[in-house]
């Protein structure tokens, strides 16, 4: 896929998510939801992350998917008072300087509290120490 394709893809935010629910095992009891990331042109969901990082665009990709998680799941009624909300996030997300305006934003503009997103590393990148 060109950089033509994916700029297109992250500026018309040309996917979306699935939601699929956790479940404590002990009590039988959904935790919350695991955030699984979808487009129509990629059957991998890895494949636009490593052409959007090729392109040196992964983290507005990356962003975009989060904010249009976040905001879809609220927006579905999936959001209670207990439940979390699973994320995937690269490492290179999280120690970007502006990641965590980013989510102060999200946390005002919607009824979640920073308690309810669980950010789940994604191993498949190396960042290297400062």
């Amino acid at each position: 896929m060109s950089s033509t394709k994916i700029n297109s893809l992250i500026e018309h935010e040309q996917f979306y998510h699935h939601y699929q629910p956790l479940y404590n095992l002990t009590n039988g009891y959904r935790i919350g939801y695991e955030v699984l990331f979808r487009s129509i042109f990629f059957k991998n969901p890895e494949i636009p992350f490593q052409i959007a990082r090729k392109a040196n665009r992964l983290y507005e990709l990356e962003t975009k998917s989060i904010h249009k998680a976040i905001f879809s799941y609220c927006a579905a009624g999936y959001a209670t008072k207990d439940a979390k909300l699973f994320i995937n996030v690269f490492p290179s997300t999280i120690t970007n300087p502006t990641f965590s305006i980013f989510m102060n934003k999200i946390l005002t503009e919607t009824q979640l509290k920073s308690q309810q997103i669980i950010f789940e590393i994604n191993e498949t990148e190396v960042v290297p120490m400062t």
